[in-house]
């Protein structure tokens, strides 16, 4: 198979349900749709319109299109995009900007609100280190210029608040469509594809991070567009990908200096293509290196050497939460944290930071549901169930990818894995070295589902074109517990 990442040119289709139409939306919604004046129950009324009625759209048109013979892989890929961009924003709609946020809190105090609010109101940068003003600018640099446009149109300051969540939810949609793009690219073909699109697209966790206005998702974001050209670069290596690796991945710094694994996985996977492939040059190896350093050093560190001269704090420095806090779980046995829940945790539906302690049952709920409750009960525990399923069989495509279909030696599922396997370890040494229930958020681990999205789709794209039926009867139940993954998703 030829290592080069195919390229298809984008039809105006794709372009337009993908980028133009919810960007027009939103563009709309920033200017003339001031959420604060509504009340909840009408929000709702709201929301499940826009959502019913946009994914019903959707729908539709995809059976028009088959109807006529123009319902290509592009096109298809594009509707789900566009299906799942309306489910995430009818939850925008529905969920305020004060309601389900992590570490947001009030003008008062030294959350992301406050941050984003100062420098709206033109104070600079923060005069401390303090609680959120620890983390890069990226995120409440670009925030606060939505309030600011918002204010302009006259908009209320509350309304101006919760229009922070139309740019949240931008990075969201675009998160899946480069990932949808990517997993195209990597000649992932039919119904595999169109599987694995689906769950992205439709993963619960990225309708959550929608509607949070903290830093996460524009990192996830920024990171996912490094990933995506740090395979552009491992298909066919030039100076050209080295800097867009490395501008990505220090813009992602430049929101969240977590994103630094981002920096990480890149050296890893240049390392590996240099030891492995004989016909790279040194030459050609040294100046691409240079390049993402040349890019990725100033944009990510600038923020931290700053802090480090102005306040004294270290790289990767987190901000303390006291052991007396409810949320340490310092004193439980490892075992607990990371092997054996206790009894107390077996049975839970939804996630309790307070009191939850085993990381591994956590991530299962967490991964789906974040922090929170939900309201349908019935349906959310059809979900925790289908999550388990996905997890079971994404982890073992992964194991059979690498083994039976010697992945080890397709660059593709090289580069998944490397991603995978250090998120992994700085999820489990983030909670290790920071034990409390806060730390075990799923929200640090989110390239983690994408990258065993994608060694689960190298997978089912060599089972769905297998012989034998036994492979082709387990392809097909991959395929319908996906489908409900994603039903039950919009539904929860």
């Amino acid at each position: 198979m030829q290592i080069e990442m195919r390229q298809k040119p984008k039809s105006t289709f794709t372009i337009t349900a993908v980028c133009i139409i919810p960007a027009v939306i939103l563009l709309w919604m920033l200017i003339f749709f001031d959420q604060s004046q509504i009340d909840a129950p009408k929000a709702d009324i709201i929301s499940t319109v826009i959502t019913l009625f946009g994914v019903a759209g959707c729908v539709t048109a995809a059976i028009i299109m088959k109807a006529y013979g123009k319902l290509c892989e592009g096109k298809f890929i594009a509707l789900i995009l566009l299906a799942a961009f309306f489910v995430r924003l009818g939850y925008v709609i529905r969920c305020p900007y004060n309601i389900n946020q992590h570490d947001v809190e009030g003008l008062n105090s030294n959350g992301h609100l406050s941050y984003i609010y100062r420098l709206a109101a033109g104070d600079g940068l923060p005069d401390s280190n303090n609680w959120q003003y620890c983390h890069p600018p990226l995120h409440h640099i670009l925030a606060s210029g939505v309030f600011g446009m918002s204010q302009s149109f006259g908009i209320t300051e509350a309304g101006s608040f919760e229009n922070i969540q139309l740019l949240t939810l931008l990075y969201s949609h675009f998160t899946t469509a480069i990932w949808c793009l990517l997993l195209r690219n990597l000649y992932i073909k039919r119904l595999a594809l169109f599987i694995c699109c689906g769950i992205i697209a439709f993963h619960p966790t990225f309708t959550i991070l929608s509607a949070s206005i903290n830093n996460d998702i524009l990192t996830i974001m920024l990171s996912s567009a490094a990933i995506y050209f740090l395979f552009k670069w491992y298909s066919k290596p030039s100076v050209k990908y080295a800097l867009l690796i490395g501008t990505f991945t220090g813009l992602a710094m430049m929101s969240k200096f977590s994103a630094a694994l981002i920096a990480i996985v890149a050296v890893i996977t240049v390392l590996i293509r240099f030891a492995s492939d004989k016909e790279y040059k040194t030459g050609a190896f040294f100046a691409q290196t240079a390049s993402f350093l040349a890019t990725v050093l100033p944009l990510g560190l600038w923020y931290q050497v700053r802090n480090m001269i102005k306040f004294g704090q270290p790289l990767g420095y987190v901000a303390p939460i006291s052991t007396e806090s409810q949320l340490y779980t310092g004193n439980e046995s490892l075992i607990s944290r990371f092997l054996i829940a206790p009894e107390t945790e077996n049975l839970k539906l939804f996630c309790d930071p307070w009191n939850d302690v085993n990381i591994i049952a956590y991530t299962l709920r967490c991964s789906i549901f974040g922090e929170y409750k939900w309201g349908s009960t019935a349906i959310c525990t059809v979900l925790l169930l289908l999550n388990a399923a996905m997890i079971v069989l994404a982890l073992t495509a992964a194991i059979v990818m690498l083994t039976k279909y010697k992945g080890y030696k397709d660059w593709r599922a090289i580069i998944f894995s490397v991603i995978w396997v250090v998120h992994v370890a700085f999820f489990v040494y983030f909670y290790l070295s920071s034990p409390f229930g806060c730390t075990m958020d799923f929200r640090y681990a989110v390239p983690t589902v994408l990258a065993n999205v994608g060694l689960l789709a190298l997978c089912a794209d060599k089972m769905q074109c297998s012989d034998r039926k036994w492979v082709k009867a387990i392809f097909g139940c991959m395929c319908a517990v996906s489908v409900a993954f994603c039903i039950f998703s919009v539904f929860a």
